[in-house]
């Protein structure tokens, strides 16, 4: 049905409306009568109208839009990754709930297919060609719900052995290890045999593949790269008679933000096909700026303990070995975020997924908890929400070992933190910075938790002030350009330096002198003398080094 909101004000001049849901602008809504059609779950909340003219402002008291009779789309069985042989059918399917009618759409790697609108999707006679990513989007008019990804490989048909020649016994086995380098954001394990990662533009992926080869008998590679970038490369390694060396390389730019791939590598003999799909994806410039910052896994269930009750509850919650858990998302980009369809995961299955709209507001942060899904709620400063996935609310391992991964709305990968150790007495921060790796909070505060605020106590929205005086004109120690920094804006830097018309440069940044320094922007091309760049994102760095170099 439909909802409408009417606003009756006064005063001198014209009077200017803003309606506002949850506290966020609504787009458009300007008038002192505000209509929604064909309301759907997502639009239940607190309505204000912020009234304005010359003299001032006036907020409203809320109106409650509560929605009845509506149940949100859920997945109750999602679709399965899939390994057919060329020629053969692929059939994708999905078992949903909520309010009826149900609608249905396929995504292949992330576009829609034409006419894929039912529960089950068939692809008839498949070529290799069509191995990749599909989900499906299911919607109803409470709103919309992403599925997980399901990956396609296809096995090509193995060549007949020539006359007179033993087949191999065996099919060829792969083995792998990723290497990760240069990392922006520390968390993920630098070593490790993941099929689905993060990179974030400058770092730098080498996965390291050993091909068997039974018997000595021929070996066919064959590699789908989905269309990889210049940035991406597949080296063969070598090849001594019982096995294949393989390397493969990415390193992505700034050009590449916002992507995903699917790098499929198959080894292929007359016995059979063994193969690998790696699902890589390079989160956009805002996606970049999510952090997850603290997370507490082992909760203390001592009442006398300093770091009992970390959630401030004023009434402890039952069970807060699982309740009490939490983890703490912070959006450093000057954007506002909406988390729908975002989901938190850790190394066994999907524990939160963010159903309807949650809006983590630029240099804030939300805060994800174990539990209970109804009642002690946290008091915080921010927005927190339960989990939804699971009777065991985050399941963190409490004796570590385990892993946090955050998913977009279309099920990218945006980040993974891998953790081991746990301390006994708080939760494990960030520091220095928002970039680097996890110490025990109480390491380095007299508090043992802050979920919801830096560690020292203050907001996120709280910057620590610098003063423009001590940026103006700092020389940076780059020879032999003449380089300098200033302080153009509360949330920009600026470098600026000779730059020799026609020369192209690129800028480097590190947290330390020694480095190691990733590359900011690259092929800064200059008609004149005047190089320059801004960096956005000061406020999440402490400290910052830059190089500026040119080809």
């Amino acid at each position: 049905g439909d909802a409408t909101f009417r606003a009756e004000a006064q005063g001198g001049g014209p009077l200017i409306y803003q309606w506002r849901l949850g506290g966020v602008a609504i787009p458009g809504a300007t008038n002192s009568v505000f209509t929604l059609t064909k309301v759907t779950l997502r639009e239940q909340g607190d309505y204000r109208v912020i009234v304005s003219n010359s003299f001032g402002t006036a907020t409203s008291p809320a109106a409650t839009l509560i929605v009845i009779g509506l149940e949100f789309p859920t997945i109750a069985k999602q679709p399965a990754n899939q390994t057919v042989s060329v020629g053969d059918n692929a059939v994708f399917s999905v078992v949903a709930r909520g309010t009826e009618p149900l609608a249905y759409q396929w995504q292949y790697n992330q576009v829609d297919v034409p006419g894929a609108n039912s529960p089950t999707f068939t692809l008839p006679r498949v070529t290799a060609s069509q191995a990749g990513k599909y989900s499906v989007t299911v919607i109803n008019i409470a709103g919309s719900l992403l599925s997980e990804i399901a990956t396609l490989a296809v096995d090509l048909p193995a060549a007949p052995p020539p006359p007179n020649v033993v087949r191999a016994s065996r099919p060829p086995a792969i083995q792998f290890t990723n290497v990760l380098e240069n990392l922006i954001r520390k968390g993920d394990a630098p070593t490790n045999t993941f099929t689905e990662l993060a990179l974030q533009p400058g770092e730098k992926l080498t996965v390291e593949v050993l091909i068997s080869v039974p018997e000595s008998r021929d070996v066919t590679l064959i590699i789908n790269s989905n269309d990889l970038p210049a940035s991406a490369s597949w080296v063969l390694s070598g090849n001594n008679g019982s096995s294949l060396g393989a390397k493969f390389i990415f390193m992505p730019t700034p050009a590449e933000a916002g992507t995903s791939y699917a790098v499929i590598l198959q080894a292929i003999n007359e016995a059979g096909t063994n193969h690998v799909v790696w699902n890589i994806y390079v989160p956009n410039e805002v996606e970049q700026q999510i952090v997850l910052n603290e997370f507490l896994a082992n909760p203390t269930g001592t009442a006398t303990a300093p770091h009992f009750n970390p959630l401030n509850r004023a009434e402890p919650a039952p069970n807060p070995s699982s309740n009490d858990e939490y983890i703490e998302l912070v959006n450093l980009s000057r954007t506002d975020v909406d988390l729908l369809h975002w989901t938190i995961s850790d190394s066994a299955q999907v524990r939160h997924r963010f159903k309807e709209t949650f809006m983590i507001l630029s240099s804030n942060a939300v805060v994800v908890y174990g539990g209970p899904a109804s009642g002690f709620p946290p008091v915080l400063d921010v927005p927190a929400t339960p989990a939804s996935e699971s009777a065991l609310g985050l399941g963190l391992n409490n004796s570590g070992g385990d892993s946090i991964l955050i998913r977009n709305a279309r099920s990218n990968l945006i980040s993974r933190v891998v953790f081991a150790g746990l301390p006994t007495t708080g939760s494990l921060t960030r520091h220095p910075d928002f970039n680097d790796g996890f110490v025990a909070h109480s390491t380095i505060s007299t508090q043992p938790s802050s979920p919801g605020r830096r560690s020292k106590g203050q907001l996120f929205k709280e910057r620590t002030p610098i003063e423009p005086s001590s940026l103006e004109s700092a020389p940076i120690n780059v020879s032999p350009l003449r380089a300098t920094v200033t302080f153009d804006a509360p949330s920009t830097i600026v470098l600026r330096w000779d730059a020799a018309p026609g020369q192209v440069y690129t800028v480097f940044r590190s947290s330390t002198p020694s480095g190691p320094f990733i590359p900011m922007s690259v092929d800064l091309s200059f008609a004149d003398e005047n190089g320059r760049y801004e960096d956005r994102h000061w406020e999440s760095r402490p400290t910052s080094f830059y190089k500026i170099g040119r080809r």
